[in-house]
Formats: structure tokens, sequence, C-alpha cells
């Protein structure tokens, strides 16, 4: 996170239930592996579309740290 410009303590979150969280948890380290070796915010964005696909309040939540 640090590398990309984010405070770890006041980076891109969503709340998110106990069992929602195992779940996009889980989607978002498959799709991280994907992720080329040297990504940067742009690539990240596009990650978390793809995976939040659908959660159009949870991308609206985080699209202030992705898109300048």
């Amino acid at each position: 996170m640090l590398e990309l410009g984010f405070d770890p303590k006041n980076g891109p979150c969503v709340l998110l239930t106990k069992e929602a969280h195992i779940v996009m948890g889980k989607k978002l380290r498959e799709a991280t592996k994907r992720l080329p070796a040297k990504f940067e915010k742009p690539d990240l964005w596009k990650m978390y579309q793809k995976v939040y696909e659908g959660e159009t309040e949870w991308l609206k939540a985080i699209q202030k740290y992705f898109v300048e």
C-alpha cells in the first residue's frame, strides 16, 4: 500500500459482514495473484472493479483512492 501512496491506516476499505469478508477476501487474494509483478493504481482499480462487480456502493466508497 505504501508503494502506491496509500496510508495503511486510512486506505481503501468497505465494512463487510464476517461472511462477506471471507468471500470477498478470497476473491481479492485470487485476483491479486493475477496482477502484473509491477502494478500501479489503475491496475489495482481495474482488479477491484472486477472483484466488486455489481457492488456499486462498494466501488463508490473506494473510488477516490484510485481515480485522481
